[in-house]
């Protein structure tokens, strides 16, 4: 692909890890290592990722668990070394994008990875070749671009409403209000979106 891609590892293993490093910065990727899912959900790292791969047995199925959590913005491969059928179904319905088991053939994986990055731009190509980004906020009052930037940093919605001195049911209202006019209804895309228009968090 011409253009960089950013890639997000979580894998237990250190030794595999090292080798997938190797493998895809060999390629031209920019690859970031996280130790645990709770790095991955820090504000702001998955705005800055193209794809993730990620091992299906991180500790309390902290794998599936991070799936649900990344949404449908950023593509999710799971990598596995003894994955039963029903893990594999679990992983693909939840909304993985692909499910590879070690050892692995670096073609396929490569492949995988570039396919999924692939049709993820194609998806969010609209949003992407916005001539302006701001123009998407506008429809915001100053009440729901205040409470969005308290969302992008990762506020839960009662944080937020003590921090603003409004109810947390207020919070929920103007969440979903800034759903409804952006359109934008994953985390994911509401940070990247916000990172385009220059929009800090709180």
């Amino acid at each position: 692909m011409d253009s960089q891609i950013y890639l997000g590892l979580v894998d237990g293993e250190s030794l595999l890890s090292n080798g997938l490093v190797h493998l895809f910065e060999h390629e031209g990727f920019v690859v970031q290592r996280f130790s645990s899912a709770k790095c991955i959900l820090e504000p702001g790292v998955l705005a800055r990722l193209d794809v993730l791969l990620v091992d299906l047995a991180l500790p309390c199925k902290g794998g599936l668990g991070l799936l649900h959590k990344v949404g449908p913005s950023v593509p999710v491969i799971f990598l596995s070394g003894s994955a039963s059928v029903s893990d594999i179904v679990e992983a693909m319905k939840s909304g993985a994008v692909d499910f590879l088991t070690k050892p692995f053939d670096a073609k396929k994986l490569l492949l995988a990875v570039h396919e999924s990055v692939t049709n993820s731009r194609k998806k969010n190509q609209s949003l992407s070749c916005s001539p302006d980004p701001q123009l998407l906020f506008q429809s915001l009052t100053p009440r729901e671009r205040e409470v969005m930037q308290h969302v992008i940093a990762g506020k839960r919605n009662k944080q937020t409403a003590i921090e603003l001195g409004i109810s947390e049911h207020t919070v929920k209202v103007h969440r979903m209000r800034i759903t409804k006019k952006t359109k934008l209804t994953s985390l994911v895309d509401l940070v990247r979106a916000c990172d385009r228009a220059g929009i800090e968090p709180l």
